[in-house]
């Protein structure tokens, strides 16, 4: 048999909290495709669309936020873009400008630009392409306590068109919108699940219907533990540590004792 003893970190380096952030659209949105007449884009940008010249496409765009509890933070955004007929699509890609701000009123709050993007393809042209999955927040590091300064998630602050035409002088793509977006500290993933996509039947003048859900979780938020929070944690910490200890230097002084390690006497406790 033997008898084990674990204690965590004596020192509280950060804590998670479980929170649900208030998002929202930015009106933001860039559509990129592929079809029989070679590749095409559409975006909310007027700026982009007009550097875009014979590669736009214009497309119907409806957005909208389900809030099932209505605590006022949406669990759901949904989207749905129409593009125009006759469809020949074998490829699509998906930019969408999400804001997401956590606070709790407990810890720090953070406001997050982010994106959620996806992309799907097949061999036969579509008709309809279902996308579903959720919002996830990945850190650099814990935020700070409640009462500090806001960290800014991406300095400078990141905004989806603000560069609509690259260096090369050709209009922007989500690739390179993507790439900027990932130097910030504190980004949104969009983890999206396998496409459901829909082949359309040869022939048929029907357009393309793209059908995205972006769910809103809760997730786990790590911030900086306060001091009460550490002062809490340590001192169970320590006494935890204390036992065990005490009870070792016990062990030895009986055996130091009883082995005649040390030279003792007797005294009468009532004299």
């Amino acid at each position: 048999w033997f008898v084990a003893y674990a204690a965590g970190n004596l020192y509280l380096y950060e804590q998670l909290t479980r929170e649900q952030p208030d998002v929202h659209f930015t009106n933001q949105l860039l559509l990129e495709g592929y079809d029989d007449n070679g590749p095409f884009a559409y975006s909310t940008s007027a700026a982009l669309n007009l550097a875009l010249k014979d590669a736009f496409k214009p497309c119907s765009l409806r957005a909208w936020t389900e809030d099932d509890n209505r605590d006022g933070r949406p669990e759901r955004l949904r989207f749905v873009l129409s593009v125009p007929p006759p469809s020949t699509v074998k490829a699509l890609s998906v930019l969408v400008g999400v804001k997401a701000v956590y606070n709790d009123g407990v810890h720090s709050s953070l406001t997050v630009e982010g994106l959620a993007y996806a992309q799907a393809s097949s061999a036969i042209a579509g008709k309809r392409w279902t996308q579903y999955s959720g919002l996830s927040l990945s850190t650099s590091t814990p935020l700070p306590p409640y009462g500090w300064a806001a960290r800014a998630a991406c300095s400078p602050t990141f905004d989806v068109f603000n560069e609509t035409v690259d260096k090369d002088g050709k209009p922007t793509t989500i690739e390179a919108i993507v790439g900027r977006y990932h130097a910030c500290n504190d980004t949104l993933s969009y983890r999206a699940e396998p496409p459901l996509w829909t082949p359309t039947v040869t022939g048929t003048t029907v357009g393309l219907e793209l059908n995205l859900t972006v769910s809103v979780p809760e997730v786990l938020v790590p911030y900086e533990p306060t001091t009460a929070a550490v002062l809490k944690m340590a001192w169970v910490q320590y006494l935890a540590l204390w036992f065990p200890l005490f009870w070792v230097l016990s062990a030895l002084r009986s055996a130091c004792i009883r082995h005649r390690v040390l030279t003792t006497r007797a005294h009468d406790p009532l004299k």
